[in-house]
């Protein structure tokens, strides 16, 4: 049976108020993110000002180590665009359409699709009429590993729809290919404990 991982990463408060502040050059991404640091920043900026979204994307893409990386809301789930051939307009979708079918092939996508279709269908009730979406972030690391993320800040939780387009990932992609469905949770809590034990220590 597939895993769910859930996880707490402690984040520099400091880094989130730059970025509410559009300050967003503060967080510094690896030359493998290119594309995904200017399509956060972009989105960051079409939003209303000091928007926290797409800084728990942009954090994590920030501090961890991978090959590639992609911006994974997309409706690659339920759009059949992303299992064909046609190629997609908008410059992100299409390298992720591209990698998708190149790590996965478009059989195992168009399966996926159907999956989630079925799945919306058997559980609509649960999903409130929503459909199954997927995370926030795919990274694929250097040994092969997928990673499917979805980052949450303090305040936010999961809705049944995302949960729903994890297992569905975890359960179709996983096999062959080593995958991981997690949630992160930036958390301060961390770092305030790291400075209260350093604040008993200097007593």
């Amino acid at each position: 049976m597939p895993k769910l991982t859930v996880s707490l990463q402690p984040y520099d408060p400091d880094a989130l108020g730059a970025w509410t502040r559009r300050q967003r050059n503060a967080l510094s991404f690896p030359a493998t993110a290119a594309d995904l640091e200017r399509l956060l920043k972009r989105k960051a900026r079409g939003r209303a000002a000091k928007t926290r979204r797409f800084f728990g994307e942009a954090y994590i893409a920030s501090q961890t180590r991978y090959r590639e990386a992609y911006y994974s809301s997309f409706k690659w789930l339920t759009n059949p665009r992303f299992a064909g051939d046609r190629k997609l307009r908008d410059k992100n979708q299409e390298q992720l359409r591209k990698a998708l079918q190149d790590h996965f092939t478009p059989k195992r996508i168009a399966k996926l699709q159907r999956v989630v279709r079925e799945l919306s269908g058997v559980c609509r009730k649960d999903l409130a009429g929503k459909h199954p979406t997927p995370p926030d972030l795919w990274l694929v690391g250097r040994g092969g590993r997928h990673r499917f993320i979805e980052v949450k800040l303090p305040g936010d939780s999961l809705a049944p729809h995302q949960i729903a387009g994890m297992a569905a990932i975890a359960c179709v992609l996983s096999g062959p290919k080593r995958v991981s469905i997690e949630v992160v949770h930036l958390d301060d809590d961390c770092r305030l404990f790291t400075s209260f034990c350093r604040a008993v220590r200097a007593r």
